[in-house]
């Protein structure tokens, strides 16, 4: 891991140990892809920590894609503008995403999307990344249930208008530490002023 990403690592860790937004529990974390929740009998404090471990573990996985070079080259493709928030929350940043991952499971080391900001120099720079589940499949294997990422519910964007297609997901604030919260949908510390093209959300 790049020395640059080990203080973003560190808040990460930090912010989760010293106070989760949620108290949701979860069952020991699976290696490779995490399809619910259940209840953990050891409390809030151990799902806290096994967050922090999950989030550690997206952070070496993703930590080689600080090179926009690299992501590219491992098949992840831009799709989108510079999206911004038309009510001042911050922006996300461009998205790249990898469409093979697109499915009913999260995989904690293989995010369906990164989030970069442009800089001025012409440079893109990551600053989080974004799981997502497809609806259709995730409601057909699980009806009644909501994907979870540890311990964090995906968000529901099943309505029209709320994604490009029917699917719950969850933003990651990894790479740029956000105000608004680790999970939050837009970053007020994300800008979009140097993109070439720039859309409201």
């Amino acid at each position: 891991m790049r020395r640059s990403s080990i203080p973003s690592l560190s808040l990460a860790i930090v912010v989760l140990l010293a106070g989760c937004a949620r108290d949701a529990a979860t069952a020991p974390l699976p290696d490779d892809a995490l399809p619910s929740a259940s209840i953990d009998a050891n409390g809030a404090g151990a799902s806290r920590i096994r967050q922090a471990l999950l989030l550690a573990k997206i952070a070496a996985a993703t930590a080689k894609y600080q090179r926009e070079s690299v992501a590219v080259n491992d098949g992840y493709t831009f799709i989108t503008p510079c999206f911004f928030s038309a009510v001042g929350l911050g922006a996300r940043g461009q998205l790249y995403r990898k469409t093979p991952l697109l499915d009913g499971l999260i995989d904690p080391k293989q995010p369906e999307i990164l989030l970069y900001e442009p800089q001025e120099d012409g440079q893109m720079k990551l600053v989080g990344v974004h799981f997502v589940v497809l609806a259709a499949p995730w409601d057909a294997a699980n009806p009644g249930v909501v994907p979870m990422l540890g311990s964090e519910p995906l968000r529901d964007r099943r309505a029209p208008g709320a994604a490009p297609f029917p699917s719950y997901s969850i933003f990651v604030a990894l790479w740029r530490r956000n105000p608004s919260g680790l999970y939050a949908d837009f970053n007020p510390a994300v800008s979009c002023k140097y993109a070439a093209v720039s859309v409201p959300q």
